[in-house]
């Protein structure tokens, strides 16, 4: 009686607890199938969304901002082009200095275009507004994804707005990532000191992005920062700025400036070390119009260590500039800096010189440069000295290395990682003059291979024979086995000789005679893979564990390789007898 008194207490606390929180889709401007509700605007689908779960989707035109401290999903129709809005879904500020995303606490963005607000100069001073802006402020664990995104500054006279700005507000705990793959990050337009991209604080992850300034810095990575650039390109004044980020790492990258390409900088009071890394990039700085400074200025000027090196990059400095490669400490008491060139070439095309040590060592192997410059007890090998080439690098107009260049094949292979691509994807340590002998190029880019491709030919098996022509099956491991044991040979080994690498197969035959006619009847295969040189395939004389009955046997011996060719067949004649 009680279990039943107790039954529809216990249905009807089951149906008041509140039901899990099924993923909705939030439309605005556009609607469908998979649309849960649509919106009038940008602000009724925000208040609708249930934070962590929720999608809200765009159509294509120009919707109100985003700012939310709720995690959500927002997709668009399209992000345009760097250089046109046209049919892309918009989301504009209009607010002086307001965001066009303002992302708190993170959250996924896919395939729209978002602009901050306009800057004002009078009265007052105001800067444009950042495209998007991830700014967490709470504890736990945050992350940001854009992708396919364009993410645009606002427009002003004095200050444009950046592009993108990542970085945490107080010190609150848990880990904060954001990603971007392709699309683009672009300072807003106006006036000179713009900026595209700005990062402090946290982890951000770069791919195959475009990040454009149209009068400053590319991007800014400040204090404690962790970026990576990988397969992107930046194109600016400067086209990286740092103040003592925690690391930068710039992969298959192409950082063009017409001031500076890459400067770093130590200048704070953090007291750990910046590590820079370049990797199989192109980088330059200065024009023909416009004097620059360097291609790379690595400086410690502040409390911290600074660590650079590069692996298979170019640094090319144009014009009237002071260096391809600058390492500097700007006083004797300045913390320690290190420069390390490897497989990668260092060029001044105009005045200037390839290297310019001041109060800081550069270190250099197997690498291009053919002039430097020591200061105050700077440091840096002799061009040409041990595994360094001094001269002319013989470079392209789009700085990869011609025909005949005496960098080819001229670098380091131990350094190379698995799998290691150049600049323009091409794989790292081919055959670039001829001799099929595979070595990294110096520089961003590989030459391709030349080594002759190999004429197609089946593989060739030789020196065929057979340990036992006459033999009896193996036998099984019974108590009388050691009897007969040494009355007849056991079994047999085949041994053969192949040109190259291929599966061997060999069918055995049994041989049938009836009334002066001869047959064959196959009895069993067998099969192995083996390698170039002399192998053997050991056959005991059973299939399928039972002994084949005493006669006369053959083998047909066939190799075949990668490519689908086959050797001439082999034959031997055997002999099984009882044992």
């Amino acid at each position: 009686m009680r279990a039943r008194a107790l039954a529809p207490l216990v249905a009807a606390a089951t149906l008041a607890l509140p039901a899990a929180a099924q993923a909705a889709v939030r439309c605005v401007g556009t609607s469908g199938g998979d649309c849960t509700t649509t919106h009038a605007n940008t602000a009724d689908a925000l208040a609708a969304a249930v934070d962590g779960v929720d999608t809200i989707r765009f159509g294509p035109g120009t919707f109100d901002p985003v700012n939310t401290t709720k995690v959500l999903t927002f997709v668009g129709a399209g992000a345009g082009t760097p250089d046109s809005a046209a049919g892309a879904t918009v989301l504009q500020a209009t607010t002086v200095g307001d965001p066009g995303m303002g992302l708190l606490s993170g959250g996924t963005v896919r395939t729209l275009r978002a602009v901050g607000g306009p800057g004002q100069t009078s009265p007052g001073f105001s800067a444009g507004g950042t495209g998007i802006e991830f700014s967490p402020m709470a504890n736990g664990d945050m992350s940001l994804d854009l992708t396919d995104v364009i993410a645009v500054g606002g427009g002003a006279v004095v200050s444009p707005g950046a592009g993108l700005a990542t970085g945490v507000t107080g010190t609150p705990t848990g880990t904060k990532v954001a990603t971007v793959t392709r699309g683009a990050v672009l300072s807003g337009s106006g006036g000179v000191g713009s900026l595209a991209l700005y990062t402090c604080c946290l982890e951000l992850t770069l791919k195959d992005t475009l990040i454009r300034s149209s009068g400053g810095a590319g991007m800014y990575a400040s204090i404690g920062s962790r970026t990576t650039l990988d397969g992107s390109t930046v194109e600016a004044t400067d086209a990286i700025q740092t103040q003592a980020p925690t690391s930068l790492t710039v992969r298959r990258t192409k950082l063009t400036g017409t001031y500076r390409g890459l400067s770093i900088s130590s200048d704070s009071s953090a007291p750990t070390a910046t590590d820079v890394s370049v990797r199989n990039s192109l980088v330059t700085a200065g024009s023909d119009s416009a004097a620059g400074l360097a291609a790379a200025q690595i400086q410690s000027n502040g409390s911290r260590p600074v660590n650079f090196s590069a692996l298979g990059s170019t640094f090319i400095a144009r014009g009237n500039t002071m260096a391809a490669v600058y390492a500097t400490r700007t006083a004797d008491g300045s913390p320690p800096l290190t420069a390390t060139l490897r497989n990668s070439i260092a060029r001044v095309q105009g005045t200037g010189t390839d290297l310019w040590a001041d109060r800081a060592p550069i270190g250099a192997d197997f690498s291009s440069f053919t002039t430097r410059k020591l200061e105050n007890g700077g440091t840096a090998p002799e061009p040409g000295s041990a595994s360094n080439v001094a001269g002319d690098p013989m470079l392209a107009a789009d700085y990869s290395l011609q025909p005949g260049s005496p960098l080819i094949d001229r670098g380091d292979p131990s350094v190379l990682l698995p799998g290691e691509l150049d600049l323009a994807g091409a794989a790292r340590s081919q055959d670039g003059t001829g001799d099929c002998v595979a070595v990294p190029d110096i520089g961003a880019f590989e030459r391709p291979d030349t080594c002759p491709i190999p004429p197609n030919v089946p593989p060739v098996l030789s020196k065929v024979s057979a340990t036992n022509r006459v033999f009896a099956p193996v036998a099984r491991r019974t108590a009388h086995a050691a009897v007969h044991r040494r009355r007849v040979k056991r079994g047999t080994r085949f041994r053969y000789t192949l040109s190259e690498a291929a599966r061997v197969r060999i069918r055995i035959e049994r041989v049938i005679r009836r009334r002066g006619d001869t047959r064959y009847r196959k009895v069993t295969v067998l099969v192995a893979n083996k390698q170039a040189g002399r192998q053997s395939t050991r056959f005991t004389g059973r299939v399928r564990r039972k002994a084949l009955k005493p006669g006369r046997y053959r083998a047909r011996l066939v190799a075949t390789d990668a490519g689908g060719l086959k050797s001439r067949e082999r034959r031997l004649k055997l002999r099984i007898v009882r044992p």
